[in-house]
């Protein structure tokens, strides 16, 4: 009798963009909602870094906090997208979000999913690859604004190929009535 033992090897970080940049995607219904939705997801990952501190063999990649918010939630109206490089950029501009500093130029696009698309992004149809092409590419400013503006993305055609483990991460805060 023979028995191979070998290490587990955690899966690399791997970026469905190309780069090292990641787009991080949250909708809600309402403004309030999505930022509440941005606090919570702060967070969580702050919480993140503090357990990974203290065990650095269970750690959270970007791209698993991505794919997570990508494939794993339902797209409500008011959206926010975010291009980030890392974690701590992460944090910045959630932090950044929730002061109500929107700002394109440092890669921080919101807004209401809306009829009224901008022209050049209107023109991209359903099967239309060019939005996949621009994620393939690194080119994540046209994806987010596409997808703020109201679009839909197949997140799982996007990540084809890729091998990105879905995280815990905290869901839709709903709003509560009664």
């Amino acid at each position: 009798a023979h028995i191979i033992i070998e290490e587990y090897e955690k899966a690399s970080e791997i970026s469905g963009s190309g780069t090292n940049k990641q787009l991080i995607v949250l909708s809600a219904k309402s403004e309030q909602l999505l930022q509440r939705y941005a606090v919570r997801l702060r967070d969580s990952v702050k919480r993140t870094m503090v357990n990974e501190e203290v065990d650095p063999t269970h750690t959270v990649q970007l791209s698993e906090i991505a794919y997570t918010l990508q494939v794993g939630r339902q797209p409500f109206n008011e959206r926010l997208g975010l291009i980030v490089s890392g974690k701590m950029d992460l944090l910045t501009k959630l932090e950044r979000f929730i002061e109500g500093q929107h700002n394109h130029s440092i890669g921080i696009f919101c807004g209401e999913s809306v009829d009224s698309m901008e022209p050049q992004l209107k023109s991209v149809k359903v099967g239309d690859t060019s939005i996949y092409d621009s994620f393939a590419k690194g080119d994540l400013n046209k994806v987010a604004r596409y997808w703020v503006a109201g679009g839909h993305i197949d997140w799982n055609a996007m990540h084809t190929g890729n091998k990105i483990r879905r995280v815990s991460l905290p869901t839709y805060p709903f709003e509560m009535r009664r």
